[in-house]
């Protein structure tokens, strides 16, 4: 059907801008920072973990729950 169709489109293009949004050069250091500093400091960890992937794991689950 169209809807399906333009849903799959939808979120082949989402999907792609995710990417390249996970992926440029500012978001690897930044994760990288996280990552190294977590180790350090649990809270600096749990504070990322919640305002980043987190986040985003609950707007996918509600986006396919649809």
């Amino acid at each position: 059907s169209d809807f399906r169709c333009e849903r799959q489109r939808r979120t082949l293009m989402f999907c792609h801008s995710l990417i390249d949004r996970l992926t440029n050069s500012d978001a690897l250091a930044t994760w990288r920072v996280m990552v190294s500093e977590s180790g350090r400091s649990p809270k600096v960890g749990r504070i990322f973990y919640e305002r980043a992937p987190r986040h985003l794991e609950q707007l996918l689950a509600g986006y396919f729950d649809r």
